[in-house]
Parts: structure tokens; sequence; C-alpha cells
């Protein structure tokens, strides 16, 4: 089988390529007067490099060009034409990127990389099916990898196939534990079917791989909130908002959170924050007056 360096891949919410990269032989010969001899690599090889450093730049009409010189020597060649397909797909060219692709599986079928991203041309046309059937021709050469798996799993978890989500979800972490966000998306899937303990490990789990993980530390403080955990739900709203502060309903979280943990004062910063955003929001601005209230010394519930 043809050694290849680097094998780029992209994938979608998370693209992800492989550069190919042959190495210039570096080693002398010594012809009979003992002298050496450098090895001068081929003309191909010299192009090859080139465009791998161009496409890794981000220079894909450059390499677009090197890759092609090379296809003249060598229309079978499975790098380039993997590659030129990459190079559309950066560009948006998904016509030309999927006909690359399909020539890089006609020079070396035993690859999974042209069918996973053959895969996300299908998605990008909305054609699901066409996206299953090559994610499953990706498992099926190489079954250990967490990419395809990981991706048909969301497929599925889209169109409400959960048992076949769950399925290739279970495969994703057998395959590499340490996906965060499998643990996330099976998360929500439990939030869905009331298996809110359940949603509230895999959560946990997630922010132990990625501590920087916000929508996981929103999550679990909506969990604790609804549990009537206050405290712990203010801890987990606020890592959320210094991690990423466009969180939708953040900043609502966040007062209802102060407000019931009796920080009236910075329970109206942060209604004030979310009515900036929402001005007209009245379930907003029904909490700003039940703070305003208990600013003032009256009883007020915030679910009144």
């Amino acid at each position: 089988m043809k050694k290849i360096a680097f094998t780029v891949i992209i994938t979608l919410c998370i693209s992800l390529i492989y550069f190919l990269v042959i190495t210039t032989p570096k080693n002398t010969v010594k012809t009979t007067a003992s002298k050496p001899v450098k090895v001068v690599p081929s003309i191909s090889k010299i192009a090859i490099e080139e465009a791998n450093q161009y496409l890794s730049n981000g220079k894909f009409n450059i390499a677009i060009d090197l890759y092609k010189l090379v296809l003249k020597e060598n229309p079978n060649d499975f790098e380039c034409n993997l590659n030129l397909g990459n190079c559309y797909l950066y560009l948006h060219d998904f016509e030309k990127a999927e006909l690359y692709y399909k020539s890089a599986i006609k020079c070396d079928q035993s690859m999974p990389e042209p069918f996973v991203n053959l895969a996300l041309i299908c998605r990008k046309n909305n054609d699901i099916k066409g996206s299953i059937d090559n994610y499953l021709e990706a498992i099926k050469l190489r079954p250990e990898w967490d990419i395809p798996n990981h991706a048909l799993a969301y497929i599925y978890e889209q169109s409400g196939d959960i048992d076949k989500a769950m399925k290739y979800y279970d495969l994703t972490l057998k395959y590499n534990p340490d996906h965060v966000i499998t643990y996330f998306n099976l998360g929500n899937i439990m939030l869905e079917h009331n298996n809110t303990l359940r949603a509230l490990k895999l959560f946990e789990q997630a922010i132990l791989i990625d501590q920087n993980f916000a929508e996981a530390f929103f999550k679990i403080g909506t969990i604790h909130y609804k549990f009537g955990k206050f405290n712990q739900a203010l801890i987990h709203f606020k890592r959320a908002e210094q991690l990423k502060p466009a969180i939708q309903d953040i900043y609502f979280n966040l007062a209802a959170s102060c407000f019931e943990t009796g920080k009236m004062d910075e329970g109206m910063t942060y209604i004030n924050l979310f009515l900036n955003l929402k001005p007209d929001n009245e379930t907003g601005l029904k909490l700003k007056n039940v703070i305003s209230n208990s600013l003032k010394g009256e009883k007020t519930n915030v679910s009144e």
C-alpha cells in the first residue's frame, strides 16, 4: 500500500484534515571514485512538498496548480487527488471537490478519508442518505476511527433515530474515551428523555476532559437549579459566563440564581445585562421587578 506521511481530513459544528508529506531523501551514495553524490528528488516529490506547504498555509489556489502539475505526470496519485479535493472543499467548490475525492477512491479503495469528505459534501447538499452511506463506507474501512462514528451518530440524533445515535456514540467513546462532544451530546439526549441524573454525570465527564467547555457548565447549572441547588447552579453559570458570555439566556439564569441565593444587587446587575440584549422580554422584566421589590424589602417569589 502506498505510504502517506500525512492525510488531510475536514469535519462539521467540529473539520479535520491530514496533510501528507513525502520526505526528501537526504542520504548520499558513493560512486566508484568514492565521491559523494546527492540523490535529487523527482520534480513530483518537490511539487508535492511545496503543495502540501501551501495547503497547510491556506494558499489553496497555488497548491491546486502544483497538485495538478504532479497529476500530469502521475494521474493515479492518491495523495494529489485527495488534497486537490481538500483544496476545493476549503474553497467551497463542492462539485470539483467531489470529483477529486472520487478520483482518489479509484486510486486507492482501501483509504477511508475520501469517503468522510464526500459525506461532508453530501451534508452540505442536504443529501442525508448519501452522507450516511459514505460514513458507513469509511467505518467499514477503518472501524476504530472516531470521526465517522461520531458524525454518523449526530446525523441519526438529528433525524430522531436515537437508538442508532446511541450505538455510534458508544462506538465513538469505545475508540476515543476522551471525545468530549460525545459526552455532551449524550447528555442532551438523556435530558430529552428525562434521565436528568444520567445527563448530569455525562456533562460532568465532559468538563473533566475539557475544563473550558462553557456549554457543559451551563447545562450542569440548569440541572442544579432544577433540583434547587442554587449555590451550585450559580457557580456553574458564572463559569459558563466567564468562558462564553454569548451563551443564550446566561444572564437571566445568573440573575435568577442570584435571587434564589439572596444576592440581590448582583442579580440586578445580571438582569439588566439580560434586558440590554432582550429589552422586551416579559420574563426578564418580571424577574427584574421581583428583584427590585426584594431590594426594597418586599417578600416575593421568583416563580410568582
